[in-house]
């Protein structure tokens, strides 16, 4: 909740309001996570499974704002090519010739950008998640084990290489 508090003075709109999204939809999927294991351990006299789909509804609404920001971030890359490709003084015959250069450029910069890369593949990893918890796609337990490792090890790799943490 506090860095959501924090994200409030960014200047970027849309990537403000992604991230106040991602901050306040993760807490309150902690909360009711939290509540569907007390229900669990017969703590409290509650639905488990209810809390469960909200908790993942949670969970999925803050994956979407996350591969949002990252859409965000490709397409300021793509904005800032796409401005030098066009002061280099091309005509428009070439600009036809020129899309393959341009495109393998946008990909290298996307790439280059590896923090940007592992946020991607981490949260792409992750939708599969929610969307299987909530019946949205039908995929097999080995799929989910497969992406569950893949976001684990990207998560890993933030923590043991904080460079590759995307921030704001």
């Amino acid at each position: 909740m506090h860095s959501a508090l924090l994200y409030t003075k960014l200047s970027d709109a849309a990537l403000r309001s992604c991230l106040i999204v991602i901050r306040l939809s993760l807490a309150c999927y902690l909360l009711a996570d939290h509540a569907v294991w007390a229900a669990k351990l017969g703590l409290t006299a509650t639905d488990a499974s209810a809390l469960g789909r909200i908790a993942a509804r949670l969970w999925l609404l803050s994956l979407i704002a996350a591969l949002l920001r990252d859409v965000f971030e490709i397409c300021r890359a793509l904005r800032t090519e796409l401005t030098k490709h066009r002061h280099t003084n091309h005509t428009v015959a070439d600009f036809n010739y020129s899309l393959m250069p341009l495109s393998v450029s946008v990909i290298s910069r996307i790439a280059a950008n590896r923090p940007l890369l592992v946020d991607c593949v981490k949260n792409a990893a992750d939708i599969v998640l929610p969307l299987a918890t909530l019946g949205y796609i039908n995929v097999g337990d080995w799929l989910q084990g497969v992406m569950g490792m893949v976001s684990s090890y990207m998560a890993i790799l933030t923590i043991w290489d904080p460079a590759l943490k995307l921030s704001p």
